[in-house]
Order: C-alpha cells, then structure tokens, then sequence
C-alpha cells in the first residue's frame, strides 16, 4: 500500500521493466518453438538461417525496447490515457503499433493494406470482398449438404479401409484394432454431434469456430470492432469513413444469414473431427490391451472400457469445457477429410497464391481440389506409389505423420485398404459401363448427346430397373467425393 500524494513513478517503471523482460522472453519463446523451427524437422541449422533467427531474435528486443520507452515517457507526461491506448493497439495490431506516430499508418494499412516493416497487414477491404465471394459462391442450399455427407463419409471410413488392408494381409491384429475402430463410431455420435452443435453456436455469435475453416476469409470480428474507438478517436475523416462503411460490409458478411454454409460446414468439419480422434483413441485402448497379451476377440470389448484412459493424449478441453482434437495425427487425418491439409512439394507453390492479386479470392478453391486430387490418388492402383505410403513403407519421417513406430502398420493397412476398394472400384465401374449401367459425361457429338437426353439417360449417374414403373432410373455419383472421379475416369 501507499499514501494517495505519494508519486509511484518509481513503482510504475518497475512494473513496466517486469513486464518488457516477461514479454520479450514470451516472444522469443513462440518464435523459437513456433513454425519456424517446426519446418527444420531436426536438422542442423546452416549459417545462413542461424543469422536469420538472431537477426528475428534481435529485432524483438528492438521492437519491445521502442514501446516501453514510448509506454514510460506517455506516463511521465501524466498522458495515462494513450498509454493504455498505446498498450491496447499494440495488442490489436500484432505488435505493428509501438508508437503513437504509427496509429494513423496502422489504421490506414488496416483498410487498404500495407507494410509496417513487421510483414503485410492485409486490408480489411479485400478481406471482406473475399469473404462476399465466398458467401455468393458457396449459398446453393446443397453445399453444405454435399460437404458435410462427404467429410463425414471420408471420416468414417478410415478403420473399415484398415480392416480391409489388413484382412487382405490376413493380419488378425490390425483387423482387431479397424474393429475397434469402428465400434466406435456409434458411441462417439453424441459427442461429435454436441461439438457440430458448439460450433455451430459459435458461428450464430460471430466468434471464431474450434478449427479452421475452408473459406473463412471475414476475419476475426471481435478484434476489428475493438478497433472503433480508436479509429474514431484517432483516424482522419476519411479513415473514420472508411471504417463505417466497412463495419456494414464486415456485419452483413459475419452475419448468420450470409455465412449459413460456412456455418454448416464448420459445424460438419468439427463432427469428422471428433469421430476421428474417438477412433484413434478407441484403437490406442485396443493396441494397449493386446500388447499387454489380451486375446484378439476380446480386446474390442475391452478397449471401450479403457477408451477414457486415452482421452487426454487425444483431445485437450478447451476454456468451454468441450474436448478439441489436439493429437498430430488426428489433425493431419482431419485435415484430409475435410480437404484443408496444408500443400506439400512442388503443390507448395500454391499456397504463394494467396500473395498475389486476387489470390485470395482462388487459393482456398485451388488447395480443396488439391486435396480432393490426393484422397483420389490415395483410394486408386496409383497409391502405391502415394509420398506418404513409401515414407511409411520404409519407416521414414514417421514424425512428421504425428505416427508412433507402433502405429505406422495400422495407417498402412488404412491406404492399403484404400488402394484395394479404389481398384476393385475400377473394375466395377469398368464393367457397369460396358453394360450401360454407369454413365460418365454427356457425348461430346451433339447427335449422341440428343439422343442421351431424349431417351433420359443422366450423365454421371448408376443406372437402376424400377420394376413398378418398368422404366430405368438413374441415381447421381457426381458428389460422392472421392469416389466419383474414379467411376468417371472408368465410365
């Protein structure tokens, strides 16, 4: 305690030598063990990018240095008031704001873009242009239908593949494990639909989902409504324009009428999700218990009591109580579901798309077909020879699959499984065709393709005998990601 006339400038320099110390060790440690450091995969660095790192390491003391003595001189001049100013807008411009000479710089980057020295600051305006685009392009009612079939089929499906890769190899164990898999899927329902459900939720209040979404581009909408006193306090006439008639844009697109489909589909990613991290978890408990010398038969009846004990290496509770997939390979695994698995190789070079004018508008359609590309390579003959596949083969980079040693023979059996139905799909979709009851795409000859359409024949569609109306009728494949391009191919 002290007295009320007793000057605590001495008390508030202290405070804000504390917390410069804290903050800049805080921010060396995120930039250490972040993604720059994750991309090395253990290697020993070259000189070049162990200047790199200092030369970062460097310009975070500067940067911290800058705004503590710019937090302290605004104190002393008894201006309480833009100190806490100055403290807030840095937090809300990512560090760009050290200074009050930079408000106007930030606030007008954060419009139209810029470059503070600290990277680009995208421009809220081509946020919400793309976010209008994907609003329009993804309203069709059967979108999100569509997706959320497809991802949830492609989630479920991995422990009946493994099954199926192992039953192949005749390996009793890997099958009793796929087993467990899928005895989960049943009790992992209610969970994985209260989680769509959370999400769901999320999305109705504007607040960011659990995990990352696949047209997302609105941002983060608390942060740029905290941004409005400033810009009314400190922007120019244009500036405060400028942001009023974006704040209209920025509600329409977050709004839950505008962004249903997005909505949907996050709710759907959240639901493949959890039931993928229920059967990984469901399958640790099985491997354990048949490690530990449980008989084959048993050990699916068992893992469902032990299931629990495997909770935490699986999922982490988030600040809601609601238990998120925090395990590497059941993110990579969800990812691949839900088409946002991040681009690797020479595919990289899309993902510098978005850099480009307009990008932003197309790279999250260019990563989605990607992905889809790759789970249809995965579920065909040509799997075999799938990146992953021959890493896992020869025991290479299993870390880098989020895969213990002891689980690399279960997701072999998985694409293995993949490869067997792709290519049993093949020739059955071979032979439909030659009997006429698969069709592929309309004739390119307009005398053919007249003739499909007065005849009622449906492109890309299984040909089926009513025999009430005596007439044939057809049913759509065109959706049934990823096996459609692979009857289309055949058809």
């Amino acid at each position: 305690s002290i007295a009320d006339d007793v000057p605590i400038n001495r008390q508030v320099e202290m405070m804000l030598d504390q917390t410069k110390v804290a903050l800049i060790e805080h921010k060396k440690i995120g930039y250490m063990a972040g993604s720059e450091l994750g991309s090395l995969k253990g290697t020993v660095l070259s000189p070049t990018r162990r200047k790199a790192i200092q030369k970062r390491l460097s310009e975070i003391e500067t940067e911290e240095d800058e705004l503590f003595k710019n937090l302290s001189e605004l104190y002393l001049k008894g201006d309480e008031g833009a100190m806490d100013d100055l403290w807030e807008l840095y937090a809300l411009s990512d560090g760009n704001i050290r200074s009050m000479s930079h408000v106007h710089e930030f606030l007008r980057s954060k419009i139209t873009g810029g470059d503070m020295g600290r990277g680009a600051i995208s421009g809220e305006f081509r946020h919400q242009l793309a976010s209008t685009f994907y609003n329009s392009i993804l309203s069709a009612f059967r979108t999100p239908i569509n997706a959320v079939t497809n991802t949830t089929m492609i989630a479920t499906s991995r422990p009946a593949m493994q099954w199926i890769g192992a039953a192949v190899k005749l390996d009793r164990k890997e099958m009793a494990l796929a087993s467990a898999g899928i005895d989960a899927i049943g009790q992992a329902w209610a969970e994985s639909l209260d989680m769509a459900k959370y999400n769901w939720d999320l999305g109705l209040k504007r607040k960011n989902q659990t995990y990352m979404g696949r047209y997302d581009s609105a941002g983060d909408f608390e942060k740029w409504k905290s941004l409005a006193p400033y810009y009314e306090k400190y922007g120019s006439f244009v500036e405060k324009r400028a942001y009023q008639v974006l704040d209209k844009i920025v509600k329409v697109n977050a709004s839950p009428w505008m962004k249903y489909s997005q909505n949907a589909m996050g709710a759907g990613d959240a639901l493949a999700r959890t039931v993928i991290g229920r059967m990984i978890m469901r399958m640790d408990a099985a491997r354990e218990a048949i490690d530990q010398g449980v008989d084959l038969n048993d050990a699916v009846a068992l893992s469902r009591k032990t299931e629990k004990n495997f909770r935490e290496k699986i999922f982490k509770k988030n600040k809601d109580g609601m238990w998120v997939v925090s395990d590497k390979a059941a993110n990579l695994a969800g990812d691949e579901a839900t088409m946002t698995k991040a681009l690797e190789g020479y595919l990289h070079v899309f993902e510098g798309m978005q850099k480009l004018p307009g990008g932003r508008l197309f790279f999250p359609f260019v990563r989605t077909g990607v992905n889809a590309l790759d789970l249809t390579f995965q579920h065909s003959p040509a799997g075999l020879f799938h990146k992953k596949y021959r890493d896992l083969k020869k025991g290479m980079y299993i870390d880098k699959y989020g895969l213990e040693p002891k689980e690399v023979a279960s997701e072999l059996a998985m694409m293995e499984g993949r490869i067997a139905v792709g290519s049993t799909l093949v020739g059955i979709s071979l032979l439909g065709t030659l009997n006429g009851n698969i069709t592929g795409d309309y004739p390119y000859n307009k005398i053919d393709r007249d003739l499909w359409i007065q005849r009622g024949i449906k492109p890309y569609s299984l040909k089926f005998w009513n025999p009430i109306t005596k007439k044939d009728y057809y049913v759509s494949y065109k959706e049934l990601e990823p096996f459609n391009t692979i009857i289309s191919v055949a058809s």
